[in-house]
């Protein structure tokens, strides 16, 4: 079977689910997520809808922003 790396970019302000729901969703394919936040890869259990998105949604262009994220198969 074959599980590629996905870079998504995914923003609440764009879907009806909470992000959360999201990244349930894939993350249950059996993937692990990760963000990338002041030039550091983070897991995406460190993401804070409040802090990366909904606090900067005045200035989305911003690199504290986060909006594009990185699911890499467990089994890699």
């Amino acid at each position: 079977k074959s599980m590629p790396i996905i870079i998504a970019e995914i923003e609440q302000r764009h879907i009806k689910k909470k992000i959360s729901e999201v990244f349930e969703t894939i993350l249950n394919m059996n993937y692990n997520g990760f963000f990338i936040y002041e030039g550091k890869l983070l897991s995406i259990d460190n993401f804070e809808y409040e802090v990366h998105q909904k606090s900067i949604l005045q200035d989305t262009k911003s690199k504290k922003y986060i909006e594009n994220f990185i699911f890499i198969p467990r089994e890699r």
